[in-house]
Order: structure tokens, then sequence, then C-alpha cells
């Protein structure tokens, strides 16, 4: 991509810190504001990735910036990733070709799984904006959450932590996701199972979403990817009746 310099000349601090991220060769962090500070959720920026500043044009007045991809972050940092850039690796993978799986090469696979696990809960919560995507349920006291996080490929199938195989749900809707009892289509709509609906239930606020659209990110690049909901599809859907 090309960026323009800021206005004022080449010696204010903003240009001459992209210079000196060109001579050495330091990444920077390349954001895309998409709300300003009018808007309901105030000043919000989609990460695009990490750059490095290839070359500044003089004559048109542009520096190059060129991506770098997500596993390729620690190149730039001196030894294993600090709590605070997990999320922003995170938020990079979701930039990335989509990959299902874990893969023990990537250097956020090489981060202790406790604190990746916290790092894809605080991403997938701040999408979802702390409510469930299916009921649209909501309870929040300081850092009291009622959601969970969920794996939509799960955990102990070596689903990706990869935000787009997240879910925002309460934890009743959590269970019944991973029980099998609903699904959610390419439509974004919830598909309860058919015996699920035979079930002795009640004040179970789930059962009455079948066929309703989810609350989905309003950054359309933290979506459920379409192959990890097919993976649920086929291999969750219905397993509580499987296993009853």
């Amino acid at each position: 991509m090309n960026y323009s310099p800021k206005a004022g000349g080449m010696n204010i601090a903003a240009n001459v810190a992209l210079v000196l991220c060109m001579t050495d060769t330091e990444p920077l962090l390349v954001l895309k504001q998409v709300s300003d500070k009018t808007s309901a959720t105030g000043t919000r920026y989609r990460i695009l990735g990490l750059g490095l500043v290839e070359s500044f044009d003089d004559r048109r007045d542009l520096f190059s910036i060129r991506g770098v991809p997500a596993d390729r972050f620690t190149d730039y940092l001196n030894g294993p990733l600090k709590d605070e850039l997990i999320e922003t690796v995170l938020r990079l993978e979701s930039l990335e070709d989509w990959q299902p799986f874990l893969r023990e090469d990537r250097v956020l696979y090489k981060v202790n799984a406790q604190r990746r696990d916290q790092a894809f809960r605080d991403v997938v919560l701040d999408n979802y904006d702390k409510t469930c995507a299916v009921t649209g349920q909501k309870f929040v006291y300081s850092a009291t959450v009622e959601a969970d996080a969920a794996h939509i490929i799960g955990k102990e199938k070596c689903g990706t932590d990869d935000p787009r195989n997240g879910l925002s749900l309460s934890k009743s809707v959590h269970w019944a996701f991973d029980q099998g009892i609903f699904t959610i289509t390419d439509q974004y709509e919830v598909e309860i199972h058919p015996k699920a609906k035979l079930a002795d239930f009640k004040g179970f606020p789930l059962m009455a979403t079948d066929r309703k659209r989810i609350v989905l990110p309003s950054d359309s690049a933290y979506h459920p990817h379409p192959e990890a909901l097919a993976w649920h599809r086929e291999n969750r859907f219905g397993w509580f009746a499987k296993n009853s």
C-alpha cells in the first residue's frame, strides 16, 4: 500500500518515525479507522496487519509499505511473545489464509495454552461486545462477564484460535452448541436439531431462536468462517442424540 506523510513537512515526529522504520527495517502495525468518536462505539480501528516501509518517493510524496505475514511477526521481536502482543497476533490471524486446525510451527502456538486461551477469550468477547450471539443476552459488571468465548471447531479437535473460529455465547448456549443441540447455517441462522425440540425444557431461551439470525461482529473480518460452521454441522450437529 501507499501512505502519504503527515502534513507539516518531513521533520515532524510522525514522518521522522516512518523514515526511521524504513532505514532500520523496523515493522509497524497498519490500522484503518472504521468509525470516529461520534459513533455509538466510539473510535474503532481495523488491524490491517504488520508492515515494512520499503521506500519513500519524494516526487509523489508517498511511502510504500509492504505487508508481513502474521507468522513472521516475532522475527522482528526479541524473545517470545509478550502478553500484550498475543491479542494482536490473534487479530492478524483473521487476515491470513484460513487454517482450521492448530499449526504448531506457527509462533502463536508456541505460547502456552493458558495465555493463548485468555487472549482468544478477550478478542472474541470484544468482537461481540460481550453479548451472546444467539440469544442477545449480556451481563457485564466490571471484570464479571457471563458470556463465554466458544470455539466452533473444538479445542479437543485442535481447532484454531483464529477469531473466525470463535463465537460469544452465554454459558448454557455454549453447552448446547458443544452438544450439537443447534448449529449455525451459512446464512448465520440458528438451526435447532429436530430431536432437541422433543426435549423436556423450560426457561431455555435458546429454543426460541430457531431460524433467527445471530448477532455478528461489526467488522466482517471477524465473522465466523464458513468452513468452521460447516465442520460443526458435519461433526457436532445432533451429537447429543447419538450419545444418549
